[in-house]
């Protein structure tokens, strides 16, 4: 009889791994229990089959045949995965994750630009309540290719950043994250002279500011944040385990996909709100990837409420 468990692990990453290594080395009559100490570190599907794959290997590699205990364990190994000292910087390419991050990036920059044509040729044509809700479903859009993957890999949100608990806290923390940033970003330029620089708008009916923070939140940050700092961010640590490799590339292509803006300033910014972003999960306590859709939602919308009043 065999069975395995992920036992709360991602499906296949644990169990499985961990069976297949006592399988080929032709083990009976044996029990393999890997305990694993989360230290902060998102290792992905592919870290995890590794990690829990030589976490066995190791112990089966100490043990002499036909040497028995039955009162104690026949193997008590230490192993830990501190990614700074004890496992190497660079984990093998897996080509399977390079290709299905190179198929994310591109599906997304082809969705953005449809978006831009759409935004530039249809949009304005549809009636505003139309418009209004094509505005939001269309950012969801982008997210279609890496959804797609997330589905055929059967990743769940909680792979890249999502989590259950304590949801008030994090909501909570998105919004301290984006009035620090308005403070410094937004309302500091204003008074010292640099409105133009800062935005412009010509709103002036109560909704409108509504659905500006409706739009922002559950439409563009919901849907930039799952693609850069959720689904590209991990499949990034998967290629290499190093925090700052995925924060940076991560943070230029946030910064790329804001090109057909036509205005490049606007991709150097948007490049140094991804870092902001990505520092900010790493950085601050109890910060997920809920906190940063609030934290970057709200400040986008507040940028246009500040504008107005200032």
């Amino acid at each position: 009889m065999e069975r395995c468990s992920d036992d709360g692990e991602p499906s296949g990453t644990a169990g499985s791994p961990i069976l297949n290594v006592l399988q080929k080395r032709e083990l009976e009559n044996i029990i393999a229990v890997v305990v694993r100490y989360f230290g902060g570190t998102l290792l992905g599907t592919g870290g995890l089959v590794r990690a829990y794959t030589q976490a066995v290997q190791s112990a089966v590699d100490k043990l002499v045949p036909g040497t028995w205990h039955l009162n104690r364990p026949l193997v008590s190994l230490k192993w830990s995965l501190d990614m700074d000292n004890n496992l190497e910087s660079f984990k093998p390419k897996a080509i399977s994750t390079i290709v299905q991050l190179l198929i994310a990036v591109f599906g997304t920059f082809v969705a953005v630009f449809g978006l831009f044509m759409f935004n530039q040729h249809l949009l304005m044509s549809l009636p505003l309540p139309l418009r209004l809700i094509f505005m939001i479903v269309t950012q969801w859009m982008l997210f279609l290719i890496p959804g797609i993957l997330m589905i055929v890999n059967k990743e769940k949100f909680s792979d890249i950043g999502f989590r259950k608990e304590k949801i008030p806290l994090q909501i909570g923390i998105g919004v301290l994250l984006a009035f620090s940033m308005s403070l410094v970003l937004t309302i500091l330029p204003i008074m010292l002279g640099f409105k133009d620089m800062v935005g412009n708008t010509s709103y002036t009916q109560t909704w409108k500011f509504v659905y500006q923070f409706i739009y922002a939140i559950i439409g563009v940050a919901l849907v930039e944040e799952l693609i850069f700092r959720g689904y590209i961010f991990k499949k990034l640590l998967e290629i290499k385990d190093s925090k700052w490799f995925a924060i940076i590339i991560s943070s230029v292509l946030f910064g790329a996909f804001h090109i057909f803006n036509g205005n490049i300033i606007q991709v150097f910014m948007t490049a140094i709100l991804g870092l902001i972003f990505c520092i900010f999960r790493e950085k601050v306590k109890g910060c997920t990837l809920l906190s940063l859709i609030i934290a970057h939602g709200v400040y986008d919308a507040m940028i246009v409420l500040w504008v107005s009043i200032l």
